[in-house]
């Protein structure tokens, strides 16, 4: 898994790729807790479009991620899923609480109006 992330308009987007699974999200969730305490960043939008495969482990730590954030009043998206992950999300309710997003700009827009 690779984690490359850029602040815009105090939204920090982090790009994924690769797969993030059960050996990763130990490591994912730390990264993300890294950047959102030294960043401080008003929202947190994880761009998906080049991940591969997210297996339990990896919802698991989103849960988490959102969890951390919804304690600090800060909002969590997630943008370009491909189908079957979209799928997941909507079967597992995670869709409920994380606000998913075709596209990053959408995110980006809608983010920024919602911090």
């Amino acid at each position: 898994m690779e984690l490359i992330y850029r602040m815009e308009n105090n939204i920090c987007v982090v790009e994924l790729e690769g797969e993030l699974t059960l050996d990763k999200a130990y490591e994912f969730n730390n990264r993300i807790k890294f950047l959102t305490d030294e960043k401080n960043p008003k929202a947190l939008l994880i761009n998906m479009q080049d991940l591969i495969h997210m297996d339990s482990a990896g919802f698991g730590a989103l849960a988490t991620i959102y969890k951390t954030m919804k304690s600090q009043a800060k909002q969590l998206g997630v943008c370009q899923l491909n189908p079957h992950m979209k799928a997941t999300f909507q079967i597992t309710k995670l869709g409920e609480l994380i606000s998913i997003y075709d596209t990053e700009q959408e995110a980006l827009r809608n983010l920024e109006m919602l911090s």
